[in-house]
């Protein structure tokens, strides 16, 4: 039994998906470094105070 969708309808929704799979990668990894600088920024900013406290 073919087929019902058409090859070249199977290479648009591939690249479709390619698509989407790379902006979920980008804003993942964005989500991420949003998620690392502030902990590592107030992590510093502690570190900081503690020296000047000390």
């Amino acid at each position: 039994m073919p087929s019902p969708v058409p090859h070249d309808a199977m290479g648009t929704v591939r690249e479709l998906l390619a698509a989407v799979a790379l902006r979920l990668r980008l804003a993942w990894g964005m989500a991420t470094a949003g998620m690392v600088l502030p902990v590592a920024l107030g992590l510093a900013v502690i570190v900081v105070l503690l020296g000047w406290v000390a």
